[in-house]
């Protein structure tokens, strides 16, 4: 696979619109075979939507607000949620049916990589990712996103707070917040340079490396992971090992059962992240946890 594919493969976003002033909608499709988050048992991996948020929030800077390509992205913190039953690869039978979808602007995929002229007052722009033939029916998803906090120095964007909620076929499968700051690129660090679809970023890496650690530190008892809320204290250097370190406290009186586990990633002694991921169990796996 040459790297225009692979970054091809990775492309989730299919449109986008704005519906008012700092406020816009962002479609995707979650393919079940996504090189990096591919569906397991029928049940989509939930990084699918941390990940469609960072690729939505970079289109926006790159189109909405005109950051130019060669930026980074600081990320400050990063909040997401899902609901576990909606995350099946095939739409469950209590969903609403779609409403009726936009008039699109079909657009070539060089907008996902090349900065393009702003239009008059458009209905939806239309992102053409590569097709996919071993995955005919992706789920689609909507972003309904309201930006937030918004600064600027000299006319440019620095920083902003996205509130989203994601949709699928009319109902809310899950909402996410993330703040971040922007700045030139620098190559020596580990922040998120703004192109859409990368092989991996170092905000994605990190989390990632705590779904792994939440995950084995919950095991036999842990399940899915639906939701994490993410500190991104320092910029982690992408050639430095992190140390890892995990506390699970499990809260037996939720009738739903859960359990929440503290991930903590350290390099040259500093804490560089912290995270609480939420792992869906039962309350008879609680019961025998504790």
């Amino acid at each position: 696979m040459t790297t225009t594919e692979a970054a091809a493969a990775q492309e989730l976003l299919t449109g986008w619109r704005p519906t008012g002033r700092d406020r816009f909608v962002v479609t995707a499709r979650w393919p079940h075979d996504h090189p990096a988050y591919p569906s397991a048992d029928g049940v989509h991996d939930p990084l699918l939507l941390a990940e469609t948020v960072r690729q939505a929030i970079t289109l926006l800077c790159r189109e909405a607000y005109d950051v130019p390509p060669a930026h980074d992205q600081l990320w400050d913190h990063f909040v997401y949620a899902v609901e576990p039953a909606a995350l099946t690869t095939t739409a469950p039978t209590t969903m609403a049916p779609p409403t009726t979808a936009p008039t699109t602007t079909a657009l070539t995929t060089t907008a996902l990589t090349t900065p393009t002229p702003t239009t008059p007052t458009p209905t939806t722009t239309a992102l053409a990712p590569a097709a996919r033939t071993s995955d005919p029916l992706p789920t689609q998803v909507e972003l309904h996103i309201g930006c937030a906090d918004i600064t600027r120095r000299r006319g440019r964007l620095t920083g902003l707070t996205t509130h989203v909620a994601v949709i699928r076929d009319g109902v809310l499968l899950g909402g996410a917040e993330a703040a971040f700051t922007i700045r030139p690129a620098l190559t020596t660090v580990g922040a998120d340079n703004t192109g859409i679809a990368t092989d991996r970023t170092p905000s994605m890496a990190l989390m990632e490396a705590a779904r792994r650690a939440a995950q084995q530190a919950a095991h036999p008892h842990g399940g899915l992971l639906s939701g994490m809320a993410v500190e991104f204290l320092l910029l982690a250097d992408p050639d430095a090992p992190c140390a890892i370190d995990t506390e699970v406290t499990p809260h037996i009186w939720e009738p739903d059962g859960r359990l929440q586990i503290r991930v903590t990633a350290r390099q040259h002694g500093q804490l560089v992240f912290a995270a609480t991921a939420t792992a869906e169990v039962t309350s008879v796996e609680l019961l025998l946890a504790s």
